[in-house]
């Protein structure tokens, strides 16, 4: 095989599996599909018309994120079934506010420990 033939070969198998890659990492899990999906549920309940992308539609993920749509989020929801359901739309409104690109992944299993209560003192 002469050298020109490859490197071509190379690059397009370098570029194939750089398209590969992106397209698994871009892929929605479905926790991410599900979370969607409730969302858009809510929106059109509500005659809400948000595109995504826009800076109104981050404004109504944090808003969904530091719970201000209590009929979404809240206890008796009928939007979600399940701890899971509201893990997943929390995710994805942390994703999609804008907050994970400025503080990174969202996290809700901290341990946090107890304060020891303080002891009498004579």
């Amino acid at each position: 095989m002469k050298p020109k033939k490859l490197w071509l070969t190379l690059v397009l198998i370098i570029l194939g599996l750089t398209v590969i890659i992106l397209v698994i990492i871009n892929t929605p899990s479905k926790e991410e599909i599900r979370a969607e999906e409730i969302i858009q549920s809510f929106m059109k309940t509500q005659g809400l018309d948000i595109n995504p992308g826009t800076d109104e539609y981050k404004t109504f993920m944090r808003r969904i994120f530091w719970g201000e749509y209590p009929e979404l989020t809240g206890v008796g929801s009928i939007f979600i079934n399940d701890p899971d359901d509201l893990d997943c739309v929390y995710a994805y409104a942390w994703k999609y506010s804008g907050y994970k690109d400025l503080y990174g992944e969202y996290h809700d299993d901290i341990d946090l420990q107890e304060a020891i209560p303080p002891t009498p003192t004579d």
